[in-house]
C-alpha cells in the first residue's frame, strides 16, 4: 500500500495514509482567503460583524506520523489561544498536524482563527475505541461528540483491508452525523493510487477535492453503500485533499457561528442542523467556467440532469461570502402547494420535512435577466444497522424549476421549446442514487418562477430536507426594456404597443416584480420610476 505522501503507518488494523506539507505562509493565507470569497465578506460587511469561528468546538482526527505523533504543535506561534484536548491520550508533533491546524484555526493563515477548543484524536482509535467504536457491535454505538464538537475534520484516509468493516465504519460516521448534528468534513479520496475507502464515502458529511482536480475523482466504488454516487461535494484550494478538507471546516465554523449569533437566525436551532449548514455551503460554491454537470443541451431532456454534480468538482469552489449571503437570508419555508404570491426572496435557506407524496414550493420574482442561479437540496440517510443489508434506508428527492403561467400553473422548462427561457445549465435534478441534488441556471429570464422539492421514494415516513437557493442581481433593469442602457420614451412607447393581456413572455411585463400577466398602467409607472 502507498502511502499519500509523507506518513505512514499500521494502526490496530487500520491501514492510515496521510501527506505532509511545509509550514503554510501569510501569503499562501491570503491567496486562499480571496480564492474562497473571504474577502469579498469582508468587504460586502464593511469589516463589521465578521465571523470567526467563535464558539465553535472542532475535532481534528489525525494518522500518526510516527508513533505517538499525531498531533500539532501546540507551542506554535499560529496557535497561541488554543486549548488542544487530547482524546486518544497524549500526543507528540506531527508536521501534518500542524499544517492541518493552520488552516482549519491557525490565528492568521485560516478564515476561522476565533475555533479555539480542539479536540485531538489519533485515526485508528476514534475509529474504533474512541468514537466510531468500529468492530464492536450493534449494542456499541458512536460515542457523543467530545466537548460539545460541532465540526469533525478527517484529513487522513485509510482502509482496513476489508469492505465490510470499511462499510461499517462509514454507516456508524454517517449515523453520528444524523444523531448528533455534527458537521463532518472529509476528503472525498485519496492524492495519489491505490484509493482508500475512508473516509470520503459517506453520504452525509461534506467531502472535499481539490481546486487544482488533482485529487482522484470518481464514482463511489461497487464495494460500498450507494455505488455510482458523484465525489467530490465541493473543492477548495491545497496541496493535497487532507489541506482542502480544513478551509471547508473553517468556512463550516463560519457558518455555525453565524447561525448562533445573527439576529433572525440565533432563536432559530434549525440554523444549525447539519442539513442546513451543508445545503448553505454547496449551495454556495462558486462556478468557474466550464463548469458542468453534463445536462443535455438540446432535444427534449434539455435542462434535465441526473448527476446533479460535476464529476470532478461537485458544486465548485467553496465560496464563504456566497454561504453566508445566503444563511443570513434567514428561513423561509416551503408551501405544501403551490403558492399564489411570491414566498421566496432571493437569497435563502428552509428545512422542510416531506411525507413520500408531499412537496416543498418556493415562488420567486425574477425582475431582470439574472445571469447564474443555484438552488440546492441535500439530505441525510438513515442507517438502521452498522452492518449486514439493506442496514440503510435513503429518501429520494427531486428537484425542478417551474415559471408560473397566468392561471397560477407549473410550466416545465425543459426541452427545446425553453430555450428562450435560459441559455443554459439545469432547471430539472432528478438522480435516483444521490442525496444531494442541484440546480445551476444561466441567463434566465424575468417573470415569475417556482422550485419545487418533491420526493419518489414511496417510504412512508416524512424526511427532513435542507434547501438553500442564491439568485444573484438581475444583470438587466427591467425598466430597460430595449436593452440599450437607458430608460426613456422608447420604453414607454413598448408598452404602451404591447398594452393588454400578456398570457406568455412579455418584456413590457415587468410591474409587479416578476409581471402579472397585463401590460397596463403598472408597467408604465415602472419604466417612469427607472427613466435615466
Amino acid at each position: 500500500m502507498m502511502p499519500m505522501g509523507r506518513g505512514y503507518c499500521m494502526v490496530m488494523g487500520l491501514s492510515v495514509c496521510m501527506a505532509a506539507l511545509a509550514l503554510s505562509n501569510d501569503a499562501f493565507a491570503q491567496a486562499n482567503a480571496v480564492e474562497i470569497g473571504y474577502i469579498d465578506l469582508i468587504n460586502r460587511l464593511g469589516g463589521v460583524g465578521i465571523p470567526t469561528g467563535a464558539g465553535v468546538v472542532l475535532t481534528q482526527v489525525e494518522a500518526s506520523e510516527s508513533a505517538g505523533n499525531f498531533g500539532p504543535n501546540t507551542a506554535f506561534s499560529e496557535f497561541v489561544g488554543k486549548t488542544f484536548t487530547p482524546q486518544s491520550g497524549p500526543f507528540g508533533n506531527s508536521g501534518h498536524a500542524t499544517d492541518v491546524g493552520l488552516f482549519a484555526y491557525g490565528n492568521s493563515s485560516s478564515v476561522a482563527p476565533g475555533i479555539t477548543s480542539i479536540q485531538v484524536y489519533e485515526a485508528g482509535h476514534w475509529a474504533q475505541s474512541g468514537f466510531l467504536r468500529v468492530g464492536q457491535g450493534a449494542g456499541a454505538p458512536p460515542l457523543a461528540p467530545a466537548n460539545q464538537t460541532k465540526i469533525i475534520n478527517n484529513s487522513w484516509a485509510a482502509t482496513f483491508g476489508s469492505a465490510a468493516l470499511d462499510n461499517e465504519a462509514l454507516r456508524r460516521a454517517d449515523f453520528e452525523v444524523d444523531r448528533d448534528d455534527t458537521i463532518m468534513i472529509n476528503p472525498p479520496v485519496n492524492n495519489f493510487q491505490p484509493e482508500q475507502s475512508l473516509m470520503g464515502n459517506t453520504f452525509n458529511a461534506i467531502t472535499v477535492g481539490l481546486t487544482s482536480g488533482t485529487h482522484l475523482p470518481g464514482p463511489v466504488p461497487s464495494t460500498l453503500d450507494g455505488p455510482g454516487r458523484q465525489r467530490p461535494n465541493i473543492v477548495a484550494p491545497g496541496q493535497f485533499t487532507s489541506y482542502a478538507a480544513p478551509v471547508v471546516s473553517a468556512t463550516a465554523a463560519l457558518m455555525v457561528q453565524t447561525a448562533c449569533t445573527f439576529p433572525g437566525l440565533l432563536a432559530n436551532p434549525n440554523a444549525q442542523r447539519s442539513e442546513t449548514i451543508k445545503a448553505v455551503i454547496l449551495g454556495g460554491g462558486r462556478k468557474r467556467a466550464g463548469w458542468t454537470n453534463n445536462t443535455p443541451t438540446s432535444g427534449p431532456n434539455r435542462g434535465l440532469t441526473t448527476t446533479p454534480l460535476n464529476a470532478a468538482s461537485g458544486v465548485d469552489v467553496v465560496n464563504v461570502n456566497n454561504s453566508h449571503f445566503i444563511l443570513t437570508g434567514l428561513e423561509q419555508n416551503g408551501s405544501a402547494s403551490v403558492p399564489g404570491a411570491i414566498n421566496a426572496t432571493s437569497r435563502g435557506w428552509d428545512l422542510g420535512s416531506i411525507t413520500n407524496t408531499g412537496s416543498l414550493h418556493y415562488r420567486f420574482a425574477i425582475t431582470g435577466m439574472t445571469d447564474e442561479l443555484s438552488l440546492l437540496c441535500t439530505w441525510h440517510r438513515n442507517v438502521t444497522g452498522f452492518t449486514g443489508s439493506p442496514g440503510y434506508t435513503l429518501a429520494n428527492f427531486n428537484m425542478e424549476l417551474f415559471r408560473v403561467n397566468c392561471s397560477n400553473q407549473l410550466v416545465p422548462l425543459t426541452g427545446d421549446a425553453n430555450a428562450s427561457i435560459f441559455t443554459g445549465g439545469n432547471v430539472s435534478s432528478q438522480s435516483g442514487i444521490e442525496n444531494v441534488e442541484h440546480l445551476y441556471i444561466r441567463n434566465l429570464k424575468p417573470g415569475n418562477y417556482v422550485l419545487r422539492v418533491n420526493r419518489s421514494d414511496g417510504m412512508a415516513q416524512a424526511w427532513d430536507v435542507g434547501v438553500a437557493w442564491l439568485i444573484p442581481a438581475a444583470t438587466t433593469d427591467p425598466s430597460d426594456i430595449d436593452v440599450n442602457g437607458v430608460t426613456n420614451v422608447q420604453d414607454l412607447l413598448a408598452v404602451i404597443a404591447a398594452w393588454g393581456a400578456c398570457p406568455g413572455i412579455c418584456p413590457t411585463d415587468i410591474a409587479p416584480p416578476g409581471g402579472d400577466c397585463t401590460i397596463n398602467v403598472q408597467d408604465l409607472l415602472a419604466v417612469i420610476a427607472g427613466w435615466g
